[in-house]
């Protein structure tokens, strides 16, 4: 090489180094502004990570400094062609997503003759702010079961408020929240009689349809009594358990326990850590008393949103481009197919469905005391019906936890509706039930009418 090309890849080098160190600045900046003064500390244990990978990088940057220029000028190449490929993956990642959505906008305008809402969540509150008095962002209480020092931990969301819950169907799903924070028209508690009381996770929620679409609605239309919806997203067995015995009312002839095999033992393993939760099991009596403390759970459901419009941080392309969204996206996605269950070790997730089944057996005493009946509804996740991803369904959950749950519902003598095999196995097609057939999503709107009905259908023969 000669001496005047070493020169140049020095001086280049060299310049690069100084703009690497200040592009890793720039990112702790950034990550700041976001943590501190964007959402105002509210998510600063999120962002955690992301401080740790600014400073190490800024850290790199500045040992660079001390390299031989030989080492330097390879570093420097290393570098620019590893951050050129991953842009340009992220450019192919981005370019294909478009089409995609071009594709769905395309079904969505035909099949409804409407826009498909790409707005940021962010938007649609700032919107509906302008014409409601309280609005909500969805809470979610199974984020807070690994905080710890809380003195009390909220089992449902925002009171009283029009709370937006999420978009898969081209629409955002919002739905005005009862006087406890869950999914109802707040009239359902003034009724002396309560037909079906149901816990669950998101979707028993009702993600992401509108009343009437969801399952608690179909079978409200379709009852005489009460129909109360206790569920909330990431809720795991130890959650709902917790719902049913503070938010329980007398006078309930149905409790509905809808399980979902994509991550409720999962949720349970963790749950099984969190002090207060833990009390639900070992203590028959006890209670937060909830039902009285609405506006303690209202002050910390609140997620912070800041006043300021934000669609430049939230909506801008470059920006999300810059900050590799999709492929960071893609990423996660495949660590959570790489490692579909949470419990790694098998002696954990045998004692996990043990106090599964330990949980289900209070549920069915609570029952039977209380003089309900106790019905469990099994919902399907979408990898038994992903040809190219069945055989990791059928090693990790069909084999092993459907049959172990089937079995432990017929040693309690618990009722039992399994709607994979009365609903999803009989359409030919059951990607049908997800939205544009993307099985990241939760079910459509018949999905969740069939279920509802099967629901009712099945208590009123007991």
């Amino acid at each position: 090489m000669s001496v005047k090309l070493k020169t140049t890849y020095s001086m280049l080098s060299k310049y690069f180094l100084r703009f690497f160190l200040f592009i890793s600045v720039i990112i702790l900046f950034y990550i700041f502004y976001k943590s501190e003064i964007y959402w105002n500390g509210s998510l600063r244990e999120y962002y955690f990570i992301y401080y740790f990978i600014s400073i190490s990088l800024i850290l790199f940057s500045l040992s660079l400094f001390f390299l031989s220029e030989k080492l330097k000028t390879y570093t420097s190449i290393i570098i620019l062609t590893s951050f050129s490929t991953i842009y340009f993956f992220e450019g192919y990642l981005i370019s294909k997503i478009y089409f995609q959505q071009k594709y769905v906008d395309k079904i969505y305008f035909e099949k409804n003759n409407q826009i498909y809402d790409r707005r940021s969540k962010v938007d649609v509150y700032s919107d509906l702010s302008s014409q409601y008095d309280n609005v909500a962002m969805s809470f979610y209480p199974g984020n807070l079961i690994e905080k710890k020092n809380i003195n009390i931990l909220p089992l449902s969301g925002k009171s009283l408020s029009k709370t937006i819950h999420c978009n898969e169907n081209g629409y955002y799903s919002v739905y005005d929240s009862d006087r406890y924070g869950f999914n109802n028209p707040d009239k359902e508690w003034d009724k002396d009689f309560v037909e079906f009381i149901l816990v669950g996770d998101s979707y028993l929620q009702g993600a992401c349809v509108n009343r009437p679409d969801d399952i608690s609605s179909i079978i409200r239309n379709l009852s005489e009594g009460a129909v109360l919806n206790l569920g909330m997203r990431a809720n795991g067995p130890l959650l709902e358990f917790a719902s049913l015995k503070e938010y329980y009312k007398k006078n309930t002839k149905n409790i509905v326990w809808v399980y979902y095999e994509g991550n409720d033992i999962d949720d349970l393993y963790k749950e099984l850590n969190n002090k207060i939760l833990i009390k639900y099991l070992l203590n028959e009596n006890f209670s937060q008393n909830l039902l009285a403390n609405q506006n303690n759970i209202d002050e910390i459901s609140t997620i912070e949103v800041p006043k300021r419009n934000k669609s430049f941080i939230s909506n801008n392309p470059i920006l999300n481009f810059l900050k590799l969204n999709q492929l960071r996206y893609k990423i996660k996605v495949f660590i959570m197919m790489s490692n579909v269950s949470d419990i790694k070790d098998k002696k954990s997730k045998l004692n996990t469905i043990s106090k599964f089944k330990e949980i289900l057996s209070l549920t069915k005493t609570f029952a039977d005391k209380n003089n309900s009946n106790f019905i469990f509804v099994y919902l399907p996740y979408s990898l038994r019906y992903e040809i190219d991803k069945q055989d990791k369904y059928y090693e990790t959950f069909d084999q092993k936890d459907y049959f172990k749950i089937k079995e432990i519902l017929k040693d309690l003598d618990i009722k039992f509706i399994d709607t994979h095999a009365e609903i999803f196995s009989k359409r030919n097609n059951p990607l049908e039930f997800f939205p544009f057939e993307n099985p990241e999503t939760h079910y459509t709107s018949e999905a969740y009418k069939l279920i509802g009905e099967l629901i009712y259908n099945r208590a009123i023969q007991n």
